[in-house]
């Protein structure tokens, strides 16, 4: 069997790695890839967790491919958006290579064109307005494929789903756990917060609502971004759409909070309403920064439930350092709000 080595890289015969076994049947390959390095590993015992491969010398033009081995559902969502949507609309986006699932039926790998170019810094305003002009062009041109694609919903129910299953997971640490005094008041300053919210949801559906409902990728953070450089124009590669769905355009415009930089890819907001102005002329451009502040409202609401999940393990140090960070941010943006 091939082994992993500390610099990421697997050894020996490759062609046993399950990467590469799944790359050659779905090819009929003979050959293996030049090298394949270790990107993310889902870790012993936990084999529904993602992993993701880079396979060289194997793409298009001898390129690398990535392969990313996930559970099934997100896979379908993700070979839905690379294979059936992106190629039809007006955005730049990577090549689909092809999709093979395992005989159980639960786990499935994607292969994609590897995300090559410069990292995205959202501090950046060059790279903050490509990601607002794509932005829009992704909206605006995918606002007409729901039934063609049949992604899931990330509308009000999805979000107020987040905050329900958050305040459960708070409300279950509060009653079973030996909390410190200043962490309990954080965990109650955030229930507060999902009282006043759950009170307004209303108001800030149909403040969502007054863009239409369309692909979102859920997820638009620097991380998940690559820039590319095609005859003097910056373009953008969005990778890793686990989260998308169809539903409020508002979430991928939020902005990072003070202190969480790593939040959101901070899309200009000029940018973005040049490209969706004439498409949406209902839209006004004090309209569209309400709706940036609701982004940022429903992007933590997700946030604070991932890390709200937390904390039923031992150690809660972590996830309270996080939720610290987001009582404050989801308390400024309730505040920025104005319903």
């Amino acid at each position: 069997m091939p082994r992993h080595v500390s610099g990421g890289v697997v050894q020996g015969d490759l062609r046993e790695h399950p990467a590469v076994r799944a790359w050659q049947s779905l090819v009929s390959a003979l050959h293996s890839p030049d090298s394949v390095q270790i990107l993310k590993e889902y870790r012993a015992g936990i084999p529904g967790k993602s992993a993701v491969y880079r396979l060289t010398g194997v793409g298009h033009d001898g390129s690398p491919v990535i392969a990313k081995r996930c559970q099934r559902d997100a896979a379908f969502v993700e070979r839905a958006i690379y294979r059936d949507l992106l190629p039809h609309l007006p955005v730049s986006h990577l090549r689909y290579y092809g999709f093979l699932e395992e005989p159980e039926g639960k786990i499935c790998w994607l292969f994609l064109e590897d995300a090559e170019g410069d990292p995205y810094s959202a501090e950046v305003a060059e790279h903050c307005a490509a990601a607002g002009r794509w932005l829009g062009l992704l909206h605006t041109g995918a606002q007409d494929v729901e039934t063609a694609i049949g992604l899931p919903g990330r509308g009000s129910h999805h979000y107020r789903s987040q905050l329900r299953s958050a305040s459960r997971a708070i409300q279950d640490s509060l009653i079973k756990r030996a909390l410190r005094i200043d962490d309990r008041e954080v965990l109650l300053r955030i229930l507060s917060h999902f009282e006043e919210l759950e009170l307004q949801w209303r108001q800030l559906d149909s403040l969502c609502g007054m863009m239409p409902s369309t692909l979102v990728h859920s997820d638009f953070s620097g991380k998940n971004i690559r820039l590319q450089t095609n005859h003097g124009e910056v373009e953008v590669l969005a990778f890793d759409w686990e989260s998308a769905g169809w539903g409020f355009a508002a979430a991928d415009l939020a902005q990072s909070p003070p202190g969480l930089e790593r939040f959101s890819a901070n899309p200009d907001i000029n940018a973005y309403w040049q490209v969706v102005r004439e498409a949406w002329p209902g839209i006004a451009r004090d309209e569209l920064e309400q709706l940036v502040q609701a982004g940022t409202l429903l992007r933590l609401l997700t946030a604070i439930n991932w890390v709200a999940s937390g904390l039923s393990f031992e150690w809660v140090r972590r996830p309270m350092a996080y939720l610290r960070e987001y009582e404050a941010s989801l308390s400024d943006a309730l505040e920025a709000v104005k319903y």
